[in-house]
């Protein structure tokens, strides 16, 4: 029974040439959100019920008084109203709706480390597409969902990140501190996050895929 052979995977695919890293100094959202001297933790993307974003809320309240990161929430839902009606008291954090099209390469391009996260028992039914946006844009990636799951195999695979189980807030802080004390290593993981995306996910060779198929 060859019926597997005939089965072929081909990913989300993402614009890597639209998409794609931009220095801080040269980039009009960083400059206008003054992160060019922050290590800027971003979560951008839906607040709903697959996605948990609690965690997220409570990394950045444990590191509100570290002012050299920055917590950046973009997105809409019902979870992100009450968090930005709850928490815009958190210095540490900017609470942005979604950004137009021609703004996205640059917000995404402010990150340093991206938010993937995933609610307890979806890690094996979704594959966050904003993974491989970040990827492109020349982010480290910190993933939330238990194991397995295909979040935490890109991950290890590419080494360009870390995954941890929901609510572990604590050890998110570490890895952020981590990052933080060691930006040598950060900047391996961002460099590992571009080359990924550009070799596997990028839309020239996915849609080569696709054609090859046809």
């Amino acid at each position: 029974n060859n019926s597997k052979e005939k089965i072929k995977i081909i990913p989300t695919w993402v614009d890597t040439d639209e998409i794609r890293p931009i220095n801080k100094h040269e980039n009009r959202f960083a400059i206008e959100y003054n992160q060019i001297n922050k290590i800027t933790v971003m979560y951008s993307g839906n607040f709903g019920y697959t996605h948990d974003t609690q965690t997220l809320i409570q990394v950045a309240e444990l590191l509100s008084d570290n002012h050299e990161i920055n917590f950046m929430f973009i997105g809409e839902g019902k979870d992100f109203e009450f968090y930005r009606n709850n928490k815009s008291n958190l210095k540490n954090v900017i609470f942005l709706p979604w950004q137009s099209r021609s703004s996205l390469k640059f917000s995404l391009a402010c990150a340093d480390i991206g938010f993937v996260t995933l609610q307890q028992g979806i890690e094996e039914l979704s594959m966050p597409s904003k993974t491989y946006y970040y990827m492109a844009a020349g982010a480290a990636i910190i993933g939330v969902s238990n194991t397995p799951s295909d979040l935490n195999t890109l991950l290890e695979k590419n080494k360009c990140g870390f995954n941890l189980p929901p609510g572990n807030v604590k050890e998110i802080v570490e890895k952020i501190l981590y990052f933080k004390k060691n930006k040598h290593i950060l900047e391996k993981y961002k460099k590992r996050s571009r080359i990924c995306a550009v070799n596997d996910f990028s839309k020239e060779k996915c849609m080569n895929k696709v054609l090859t198929l046809l």
